[in-house]
């Protein structure tokens, strides 16, 4: 997944379609917790570690973050992960990539 949003821009929903590699929908009926964990290309230490939420039916493998006023404090790429946990396992979904553009003043 690639994106691209403004620097410091929050209070919207960045959503995140989660599929089997089939390219169905994972089903996250009976998940336990559902985290992005995310940091700037130039560093491994996580700048964004938040809760997901899903969206509609858990088996149509939606979820949704909630973008607050310090994710995307920080121009640049984000690299990021999804982890979902189940009570017997986890499973991690990688490639996630938000590109993050200068925030322009306006006149």
């Amino acid at each position: 997944m690639n994106t691209i949003i403004a620097q410091n821009d929050y209070g919207f929903a960045l959503k995140f379609y989660l599929q089997n590699y089939d390219g169905t929908a994972f089903d996250l009926t009976d998940a336990t917790d559902i985290i992005l964990y995310s940091h700037l290309r130039d560093s491994s230490e996580n700048k964004i570690t938040a809760d997901l939420d899903v969206i509609g039916d858990p088996a149509d493998g939606i979820v949704n973050l909630t973008v607050q006023e310090k994710h995307f404090d920080q121009d640049g790429d984000y690299l990021g992960e999804i982890e979902v946990d189940f009570q017997d396992r986890r499973e991690t979904f990688t490639g996630i990539v938000i590109h993050v553009v200068k925030n322009v003043p306006r006149d």
